[in-house]
Formats: structure tokens, sequence, C-alpha cells
């Protein structure tokens, strides 16, 4: 959405990266992490595999830019902006089914308080998972 401030009201959430406690080689792991999410690996080798990046740096990369048709330049004040998705057990059930229920509203129509009404309880569901 935009406002007069700007992009905002993205959110945001996706995949960590964490070494198990039961780990058979916790010393590898923890380097090869450290190394996968600095500077240098997300604006070079994790990139041109095809990654993701996180870090500020690829963001701000000129080449990582050029190869993404300037995607992390023109994204970078929505993302910013954006909040972290909730992380409890329910939610991706909720971000799912919710989504299915707002397709069906603007497709088939239908009141917006129904549909509030409907997410709202999807919602309180949700939390007891």
């Amino acid at each position: 959405m935009l406002g007069n401030a700007g992009p905002r009201g993205s959110h945001i959430g996706g995949t960590g990266l964490a070494v198990s406690n039961g780990c058979r080689h916790p010393e590898i792991a923890i380097d090869y992490a450290v190394r996968v999410a600095s500077a240098e690996w997300q604006r070079t080798i994790y990139f041109d595999a095809g990654g993701q990046p996180a870090h500020a740096a690829a963001w701000d990369d000129p080449r990582c830019n050029a190869a993404a048709s300037n995607f992390f330049r023109d994204t970078r004040q929505t993302i910013e902006r954006a909040f972290l998705r909730p992380r409890y057990n329910g939610y991706i059930v909720f971000q799912y089914a919710g989504g299915a229920m707002i397709r069906r509203h603007l497709q088939q129509g239908g009141k917006p308080e129904t549909l509030l009404a409907d997410l709202d309880a999807l919602y309180r569901d949700s939390l007891k998972t």
C-alpha cells in the first residue's frame, strides 16, 4: 500500500539459518553459516548461485542490482518499512486460509463486514494452535 510516507504495509518472514544442537560437526556448520551470511558471500557466491540475499551489502551492490533489474534498489524502502510476520505455530495456516478468503471475496463479492468477521474468527482460532 502507498501512503503519504511512501510504501508501507508489507510483511516479511522467511527461512532462517541455524545450526542444530544435534549437529555432529557444529564447528563446520557454524563456519558455513557465518560465511553464507557474510556481506561478501551474499553479494557474490550466494547471489550468483540464485540465492535471495538478505544482507544489505548485496541489496546495495550495483552488480546484483543490474543482474536483478534493480529489484533490490527498487524494493528496499518497502522492505525496510515492513514488519516481521508473526512467529507462532498457527500463523502460516491463518495466512494461507485468510488469503484464500480474501481472494474468494475479491472474485465473488460479498460484504466486507462478513469477510472481516470471518478473518477475525480464523485469526482467533489460529492462536489456539
